[in-house]
């Protein structure tokens, strides 16, 4: 009685593992984890401390048009969505003191005045990075400025890190690959 029920296939190679291993990769895929945002160089602020942040998200309206029992649509107006950035704070190079900084220019708390939008807009880069560091995709975002600036819960019963976030607002962006 012949117990092996199962034929063994010849393909030539040592192990069948190795049939897929030889098998091209068609694509790569892009990861979550290999991104950076570039700030202007004059606000020195380091990509090394951002944790989280999102592509750009956009946003058309729709506008119904009724004639007798039937409905049409059109689109209405388009707006991008904010991004939040989160980063951790360091001593030396304290994010929340340099956000701060460009919070000022949006608004002196000191003296109550706003700052003119050609001084606080500025005009940030989100990279997307492939395995190698290599950037991938290119995001511009016009007319950045700042609609929250948060610099985190403190707990004294916790020893984890401090956390700062920002809602950045911005005009349009732009794909440049």
């Amino acid at each position: 009685m012949n117990l092996n029920l199962i034929k063994s296939v010849n393909t030539g190679l040592k192990n069948a593992g190795q049939m897929f291993s030889t098998l091209p990769n068609t694509f790569e895929v892009i990861r979550k984890d290999l991104w950076s945002i570039e700030f202007p160089i004059a606000m020195n602020i380091p990509e090394s401390l951002q944790v989280n942040a999102a592509r750009p998200k956009v946003t058309n309206e729709s506008k119904e048009v009724q004639f007798k029992n039937l409905s049409t649509f059109y689109k209405g107006k388009t707006k991008v969505d904010p991004i939040t950035i989160q980063f951790r704070d360091a001593i030396g190079t304290s994010i929340y003191q340099k956000l701060l900084q460009w919070q000022r220019e949006h608004t002196d708390f000191a003296t109550g005045k706003g700052g003119y939008a050609a001084t606080y807009k500025k005009t940030l880069t989100l990279n997307m990075e492939d395995p190698t560091g290599a950037v991938i995709q290119k995001f511009f975002l016009y007319g950045c400025f700042i609609t929250e600036l948060d610099g985190g819960d403190l707990d004294q019963t916790s020893d984890d890190i401090a956390n700062i976030s920002v809602t950045i607002q911005f005009d349009s962006f732009d794909q440049a690959f």
